[in-house]
């Protein structure tokens, strides 16, 4: 299992990663249930399938897990919410505390998780997709990230994190896809981290790079979370695209697993067809085909940039 590979110790689980956190409450009373453990316990829980349970107590060292058991931190506490399971009270970290916990334990190599061939910094990128699902998922604020992490995390780190990151990203792979576009439009090197490998290790790096290098001198705007109206007097859209390049009516969209469903098909070819009616030229991505990106976006914007000015 993939989880096992790139946990410290190799171990797998099978239970969800909020149930684990309710049974290590329970086996530690006292505790409180922090970091990704209480993330899952609140509904996030995109990155904490193969990772430790989290505690927080009242130990002279971190007690690392036995393969059913909990990771035990000896940590300041902030605030803590109390939620119950079962008529069972269990305290945990309050969201954004449990966030920078989250983070802390990222930084000292509690977690892992699988990252995409083309990054160059495997921990950044964890980060920004965390802060990217936190903030879409309890509001968080880049404001109110940095208040939090004062004391706890490097400021000038959190600082650099947040600039790449964003509270509008429905799920990790669209915050890999607005990284990659990110990467092609304002090219590598203009993100305060390094992110994308600069050595011909990986197909996909080098891809965008190239990409990056066709549209450097186009300087062009990437808009989230597009909407799209039917109609000037309509306040329902159509739909929103994840990404848009909106000068160039170009629309970005990354599909899960659930629009292979046959009833999500059927509305996925009616909003392209609507948006195409309209003007918009829209690409639609996939995790198998999510690598085709960089070259699809620049076919795109060649193709509209003449259209606009045929001499180009």
């Amino acid at each position: 299992m993939r989880d096992a590979e790139l946990h410290p110790r190799k171990h797998a689980y099978v239970l969800p990663a909020g149930l684990r956190a309710v049974a290590a409450a329970l086996e530690n009373p006292g505790c409180v249930v922090s970091g990704l453990s209480a993330l899952a316990i609140y509904g996030l829980s995109f990155f904490s399938k193969g990772c430790d349970a989290t505690l927080i107590g009242e130990v002279e060292k971190t007690q690392f897990p036995a393969m059913k058991s909990a990771l035990v931190r000896r940590r300041k506490l902030k605030s803590t919410w109390t939620v119950r399971w079962q008529d069972r009270a269990i305290t945990a970290s309050r969201p954004l505390d449990a966030l920078i916990e989250a983070l802390q334990d990222l930084r000292d190599g509690v977690h892992a998780w699988e990252v995409p061939s083309w990054v160059a910094d495997d921990l950044a990128f964890r980060a920004i997709s965390l802060i990217d699902a936190s903030s879409n998922h309890f509001g968080f604020t880049p404001t109110m990230i940095k208040e939090a992490a004062k004391g706890r995390l490097n400021s000038r780190w959190i600082r650099k994190i947040l600039q790449l990151s964003s509270g509008k990203a429905d799920s990790p792979k669209e915050t890999e896809m607005r990284i990659i576009s990110r990467a092609i439009l304002e090219g590598p090197e203009s993100f305060p981290l390094k992110l994308v490998r600069d050595d011909m290790r990986d197909p996909f790096a080098e891809n965008i790079r190239w990409a990056a290098a066709q549209l450097e001198d186009l300087r062009l705007k990437l808009s989230e979370q597009v909407p799209i109206y039917e109609a000037t007097w309509s306040d329902w859209p159509i739909t929103i695209f994840d990404l848009a390049l909106t000068a160039l009516k170009i629309g970005l969209m990354y599909d899960g697993e659930h629009h292979l469903q046959r009833s999500q098909r059927d509305k996925d070819a009616s909003i392209s067809l609507k948006c195409t009616l309209q003007g918009w030229l829209v690409l639609r991505f996939s995790a198998g085909t999510l690598e085709t990106l960089p070259g699809a976006l620049v076919a795109a914007v060649r193709m509209r940039v003449n259209t606009l000015d045929p001499a180009a």
